[in-house]
């Protein structure tokens, strides 16, 4: 894992600071930390048209999502089996609940950027 992390302290507060992201490669999707460690992730899942990202196992803390650019559909599934589909676009907010596998497929035209930030 590739990140500086620059602490920071005054007479109230200690904050730690990421300089750096790390980025990776994911099916055909890139994922881009903006955070990673043993509580958080933080980032920018980056899907190109036409494609989809692998499945995501769900997390104990749900999962928040903004799409900052193109659109997607999102994909719930438990026990393998599908619960839903939401369609979200740019602007869009929303929660996926703790523990649902969850896919995000872009059929657009152009690239779909979702920040997203888990708790683990």
């Amino acid at each position: 894992m590739s990140k500086k992390v620059v602490e920071m302290s005054n007479k109230k507060v200690a904050i730690k600071k990421w300089t750096e992201n790390e980025t990776i490669e994911w099916g055909v999707a890139t994922v881009e930390f903006f955070i990673r460690d043993k509580e958080i992730l933080f980032g920018n899942l980056k899907v190109p048209p036409k494609s989809s990202a692998p499945l995501d196992e769900g997390h104990p803390n749900g999962e928040y999502v903004f799409v900052k650019e193109g659109q997607a559909t999102i994909i719930l599934s438990k026990d393998n089996k599908e619960i839903s589909q939401v369609k979200v676009k740019k602007g869009d907010a929303m929660l996926i609940p703790e523990k649902l596998d969850h896919q995000t497929i872009n059929s657009g035209n152009g690239e779909a950027s979702l920040i997203f930030f888990i708790q683990l």
